[in-house]
């Protein structure tokens, strides 16, 4: 979100004005005041406005291209690319464009905002100012978009071809699909003497939107084109309007992924899987290394439906990828899911090739580029769920500094932040004073809910989640995590109802079906337990994961729960599992040994005749002997040597980190939590390390400058002044 959003109130917009001869600065000073602009302040050189901008922040910066301490222009725009703390920080230039204007090109590399003739006359100076108010209004206040302006008109004047193709196709990239960014690349394909790539691109411009129809005469008008001597029938999909490669659509109605796939295939994108129903989609992800970069589905399909498919999705790693919900039937009661799961927008049936292109084309400007405070937030989520913190950050610091953001939208990305990181006992205060207050929004009480299960607070999370499930009641990790407390707080009931409604929503989800398993287990429901963990790819994990929850119990002294749990485990465990089953018997034994049972710790390690081959019989052994010795001669058994210990059953197969035990914290015994000193993420911790990305300044990393005249610009980044910025600088 590259946005310029202060220019756009002169009123709170902060101004700096450097010129060496004070009656023409004070000119722009006045010329800004009439306007509306009241937060001015005028620097006679650059080295002194260098200083003030260290430890105050300015939102505009006007000046020539040349000060007489010998600092420049081109100074201020290379420190504002280092220095994140300036990273909001625009400048505009008054030149003399028939001595000055070669420096353009670097300037606009460098992330130059906008340049205007310079003049001395009041009227002049003004009109110049509103111009690019006008200019960034017409633009959506984005500066990217702003910048390009005042640089295309410079490229065309001096017949830049290259370097405005160059700048068009960039540009596309990040607003795709536009019609206006399409007219603006056919120009410049067409200036390039690439016609017939610019007829294609104008013929994908009128399919996306046909209002834009009388413009593409009118340009083909412009450079004098006999369509007539050019083949009538062309590739038009041989040119990418939508910048995607790849898209996934699933619908059981065969006319509408034929509507979808021809329209797609028509704006140039070269892949497209369709699908009938959600669970050949997820086959196809699960078995391809291909990832789309798109997904259309329809909502209420048959069997696996849309709202289960899309959370599928999710959890197979299309995390940031646009997914567009296609029906007719969504109603109210689908909301809350429907951005839960991240849905980004919904096309209604039936529907036209431009209510389809206007829905597919806000999608993904707003997933490449967001500037809606929703998108910006969906965006924002998506990337801390990929693991993406740096860029998380960077549309944080955005975000944030946006005075017109609502709190509690902040709240919300605040708590998913500190959720991000594992900052459970900071997400519980702050979300639960904010719902104490009465904004009981759906992600904060899952945020919190979820934190406080991780904290083991069962009974608060169990209320929280609860809370959400009625708003949203088919999330099925919420649903999954509602069974996991169920079982903690050994309502073995609830916790069978709760799994059982996740499966009745997709039966063949691996994680569901896990922790059914588990309920078996707890349950002692030893055949059903065998049968789905024998089944299961991953029935060692969760042979693994009772094994470890087991140990954890005996290891904080709950010896009467981690003995029972060990049992259920054996008889859950397949006979096939033979040596996994051996290793919990040999782990079973030892506990009962720590326990002080030692007779019936004695008899099941005579039973275990043949040792696993992951460790020796020395261990049984050393075991037997010293249990024997302690029975035999009445003294105290001696457990502490290296032969003692217990045997992890997942060394033999590939297990991620178990987080999930039964290791009791100790809680408060208050009925709520209270908020902790932890007021507001920091705009300037955000920022304080952040780098520049493309697209945050202007035409910064997205332009660069083709037509090589071998000038001296380059020589204008010599002496670049100190530039130190303070703490105190606020964004």
């Amino acid at each position: 979100m590259n946005c310029i959003m202060k220019i756009r109130r002169p009123q709170a917009c902060s101004v700096l004005v450097i010129e060496s001869i004070s009656s023409i600065r004070q000119l722009f000073i006045d010329s800004l005041k009439d306007i509306g602009f009241e937060r001015i302040v005028g620097f006679a050189n650059g080295k002194d406005a260098l200083h003030f901008m260290e430890v105050e922040h300015i939102d505009l910066a006007i000046m020539p291209f040349a000060m007489q301490d010998g600092t420049n222009a081109i100074h201020f725009l290379k420190i504002i690319t280092e220095n994140p703390t300036l990273r909001d920080t625009r400048i505009s230039i008054f030149i003399d464009p028939t001595t000055e204007d070669y420096i353009l090109p670097l300037a606009f590399e460098l992330g130059l905002l906008s340049w205007h003739q310079k003049s001395f006359i009041r009227d002049d100076i003004q009109e110049e100012i509103k111009k690019l108010l006008e200019v960034a209004q017409s633009h959506d206040w984005n500066g990217v978009l702003t910048s390009a302006f005042y640089l295309r008109s410079f490229l065309k004047e001096k017949n830049y071809k290259n370097s405005l193709l160059a700048l068009e196709q960039s540009i596309l990239k990040f607003r795709p699909g536009s019609t206006v960014q399409l007219l603006n690349l056919a120009d410049a394909l067409f200036r390039s003497g690439h016609e017939e790539k610019g007829l294609i691109i104008l013929k994908q411009c009128e399919l996306i939107d046909e209002r834009t129809t009388p413009l593409c005469e009118s340009l083909i008008e412009l450079h004098h084109l006999d369509i007539r001597s050019h083949p009538s029938q062309y590739d038009i999909s041989s040119m990418n309007a939508l910048g995607i490669k790849i898209a996934l659509i699933v619908d059981s109605d065969i006319a509408v992924l034929s509507q979808c796939e021809k329209l797609l295939t028509a704006v140039g994108v070269k892949k497209i899987l369709t699908f009938e129903n959600g669970q050949k989609a997820i086959d196809w992800i699960e078995s391809s290394a291909d990832r789309p970069e798109l997904v259309l589905t329809e909502w209420k399909l048959p069997g696996l439906t849309g709202p289960i498919l899309i959370q599928r999705l999710r959890k197979a790693g299309l995390v940031d990828i646009p997914i567009i919900a296609i029906s007719s039937l969504i109603q109210s009661s689908d909301f809350p899911i429907l951005k839960e799961i991240g849905v980004d927008d919904c096309i209604e049936k039936p529907f036209g090739k431009t209510d389809f292109f206007k829905k597919i084309v806000w999608t993904l400007q707003e997933n490449k580029c967001p500037k809606e405070h929703k998108s910006l937030q969906f965006k924002i989520s998506r990337l801390l769920q990929s693991g993406s913190r740096s860029e998380a950050e960077r549309l944080m610091s955005q975000l944030f500094s946006d005075d017109r953001l609502d709190d509690t939208i902040r709240k919300e990305i605040e708590i998913e932040y500190l959720f991000t990181f594992n900052k459970f006992e900071e997400v519980c205060h702050l979300g639960v004073d904010i719902v104490e207050k009465g904004y009981a929004s759906l992600k904060i009480l899952n945020m919190v809910g979820k934190s406080l299960l991780e904290l083991k607070k069962y009974d608060l999370a169990l209320q929280y989640l609860e809370k959400a499930s009625e708003i949203s009641p088919i999330n099925i990790d919420r649903l999954l995590n509602l069974t996991q407390i169920s079982m903690k707080m050994e309502n073995l009931e609830i916790a069978e109802l709760h799994v059982l409604k996740a499966e009745s929503l997709d039966p063949k989800n691996p994680e569901v079906l896990e922790m059914k398993c588990k309920v078996h287990i707890e349950a002692d429901k030893v055949d059903e337990a065998q049968e789905l963990m024998y089944e299961l790819d991953s029935g060692l994990k969760i042979a693994s994961f009772m094994n470890t929850s087991a140990v954890s119990l005996i290891k904080n002294g709950r010896f009467e729960k981690g003995i029972a749990l060990y049992h259920k485990t054996i008889k859950s465990i397949p006979l096939i599992w033979r040596e996994k089953k051996l290793a919990v018997q040999y782990n079973l034994a030892l506990a009962l040994a720590k326990y002080g049972n030692l007779k019936e710790s004695l008899e099941i390690l005579h039973k275990i005749d043949q040792p696993p081959q992951y460790f020796t019989s020395s261990k049984i052994i050393s075991l037997k002997k010293k249990i024997e010795t302690s029975i035999n001669t009445g003294m105290a058994l001696e457990l502490k040597t290296s032969q003692c210990e217990e045997i992890p059953i997942h060394d033999l197969i590939e297990e991620e980190s178990i987080s999930d035990n039964y290791e009791e914290i100790s809680v408060e015994n208050t009925t709520h939590l209270t908020r902790s000193n932890h007021d507001t993420i920091s705009i300037d911790d955000l920022i304080s390390n952040l780098n520049i990305s493309v697209g945050d300044i202007c035409c910064y990393l997205l332009f660069y400058f083709i037509e090589n005249e071998d000038k001296e610009e380059g020589k204008l980044l010599d002496k670049l002044p100190i530039f130190k910025p303070r703490l105190s600088i606020k964004i």
